[in-house]
């Protein structure tokens, strides 16, 4: 066989069932190269140093398929770019375990890299569950005014109103969109990329554990002139936050330091520092801004029904589903009535935790309800 036409590297540790399962659904999939000829396929799955038991599930894959266990773990980043350097396709994708690929996905994705160089990647829409009601929030941008506004909103009021506002709005434009439109970040739990562009501005930076490496990494595609482009019609469903991860809220603080430095120099790397600073300060002053007519469902057994009573908006609703009060980020589910009901398959993956949900009118964006419950490990 000549040279494939994308390769797919698959980066796992520690979750061989999940890569199991991507790589049948990757194996499901057709699509189209050059030419009209069909497409081939090559799968690279990088063993980031799983244990024992882990790396023995993946003796299960089929004998076609590359497995590299790397030495040690090269967090997210530095196993990718293993895989990277032996992929031969003329395409090269990068994608997270946890994810299920649905039929023609990777026809959509490689359809607007095809005879044209000005688009470096691209990325598809998330789904949380399989019954496809929620989607996966987009990517942010990482600049100084994010940052800002990500300590302070949750301390001052007319921020946090902007800053959830602004959010809201960037993330249903997303979220509705039909056709392919060019973002700022993709998100690194799946892109497919160009070889030329992989080549010139190379791979993810191997000094991000976790976090920010693909924020990184499309900062250098843009600055090189390049687009990336997300996908709607390319569709995945992501099981995220079932995959295990090592100390993340230490790579996060330590991935967000590095991403500033890097990307704004001495301006960056003391911004940070001094609104970490401030932040703390005025938190130790100050309550962080409370939710309004929050309605507390306690601790439920069961997937809550979310209902909103008397006159429904003309315009619609959203439904939001976030561990974080400020919802920033959420899932969204756009409603054809006045019910939201959390499918069961999404319920049951739910860690144990705080969670957030309400009911946003569309035309306004201004929220309706807001429901808060405590989800324990026997739910």
């Amino acid at each position: 066989m000549g040279q494939p036409d994308l390769s797919a590297v698959v980066v796992t540790w520690n979750d061989a069932s999940y890569a199991l399962g991507v790589v049948s659904s990757l194996l499901e999939q057709e699509f189209t190269a050059e030419g009209g000829r069909r497409g081939t396929l090559e799968i690279i799955v990088v063993d980031n140093h799983s244990d024992d038991e882990h790396a023995r599930l993946l003796r299960r894959l089929p004998p076609e398929i590359t497995v590299l266990r790397t030495e040690k773990n090269l967090g997210y980043g530095g196993a990718s770019n293993r895989g990277f350097e032996v992929a031969a396709g003329r395409y090269v994708g990068v994608l997270n375990p946890d994810m299920r690929l649905l039929p023609g996905a990777l026809q959509a994705l490689l359809a607007p890299l095809l005879g044209n160089p000005g688009v470096a990647a691209t990325g598809p829409k998330f789904w949380w569950d399989d019954e496809r009601r929620f989607m996966m929030p987009p990517n942010d941008d990482p600049t100084l005014a994010f940052l800002v506004l990500t300590r302070f909103g949750p301390l001052i009021t007319s921020l946090h109103r902007l800053h959830t506002r602004q959010w809201l709005r960037e993330a249903v434009t997303h979220w509705s969109s039909t056709e392919p439109r060019s973002e700022s970040v993709l998100c690194g739990a799946f892109i497919v990329m160009r070889r030329e562009v992989l080549s010139e501005v190379g791979g993810f930076d191997p000094g991000y554990f976790l976090y920010y490496d693909d924020a990184d990494w499309a900062r250098r595609v843009r600055r090189a002139g390049y687009r990336l482009l997300y996908v709607p019609q390319a569709e995945v469903v992501h099981y995220f936050n079932q995959s295990p991860k090592t100390n993340p809220d230490r790579s996060a603080i330590a991935s967000e330091g590095r991403f500033y430095a890097k990307h704004y120099g001495v301006r960056g790397k003391a911004g940070v520092r001094v609104v970490e600073r401030l932040a703390g300060l005025c938190a130790s002053r100050r309550q962080p801004v409370p939710l309004r007519d929050v309605i507390p469902l306690g601790q439920p057994e069961k997937p809550p029904r979310l209902t909103l009573e008397g006159h429904q908006p003309e315009g619609g609703m959203l439904a939001e589903l976030s561990p974080i009060w400020s919802f920033i980020p959420a899932a969204g589910a756009f409603l054809e009535g006045s019910t939201c009901e959390i499918p069961p398959s999404l319920w049951d993956r739910l860690r144990p935790g705080h969670y957030y949900a309400r009911l946003v009118d569309l035309a306004t964006l201004r929220p309706l309800r807001t429901w808060s419950w405590q989800k324990g490990e026997s739910s």
